[in-house]
């Protein structure tokens, strides 16, 4: 399952810490995260993980996600 939000990142700082969480989780890949457009995206390679999930982590860190 291929995955994107809207975060509301404004320096590479905040890139880094989105990139730290997602990084956590084994099963997603191809994170890509473009600070100009404020779009994180990648892909989910478990089915049992949701895009809700996902989004629930980037908000635990402090981000509004959309």
């Amino acid at each position: 399952m291929e995955f994107e939000f809207n975060v509301n990142m404004t320096c590479e700082h905040c890139v880094n810490a989105v990139k730290e969480a997602l990084q956590t989780i084994d099963n997603i890949s191809e994170i890509e995260i473009n600070l100009e457009k404020k779009t994180v995206k990648g892909i989910v390679t478990d089915k049992n993980t949701s895009a809700d999930q996902i989004k629930k982590i980037i908000e635990d860190i402090g981000f509004d996600v959309t």
